[in-house]
């Protein structure tokens, strides 16, 4: 067996310094939340219950929360927030159950 020890090595398991940030990196945000109204909700909701007959026994597939997001995009042209997609917030919202 040798000896892998890293006594002899010029590479550290620790640090040689600061590390400095990538242009442009410090100034990440986050993208605001979709903000949801009573009309989207219900939207939503009424798109939702005219797909019921093509859900399977696991749910809605992704293409209908795709069509839902694009029909809320079409219907509700002034939004508030961000943009209602299918992950962060049509799926979100269904899951979540209001």
């Amino acid at each position: 067996m040798s000896d892998r020890s890293s006594s002899g090595s010029s590479h550290s398991l620790h640090s040689r310094g600061t590390i400095e940030a990538a242009a442009g990196a410090s100034g990440t945000s986050c993208k605001p939340p979709a903000v949801w109204s009573k009309a989207g909700e219900t939207a939503l909701f009424e798109f939702l219950l005219m797909a019921l007959p093509s859900s399977s026994d696991g749910g809605f597939k992704m293409s209908t929360f795709n069509q839902a997001a694009t029909h809320l995009k079409e219907t509700f042209t002034q939004q508030r927030g961000a943009e209602k997609t299918v992950t962060s917030s049509c799926k979100a919202l269904h899951d979540k159950g209001l």
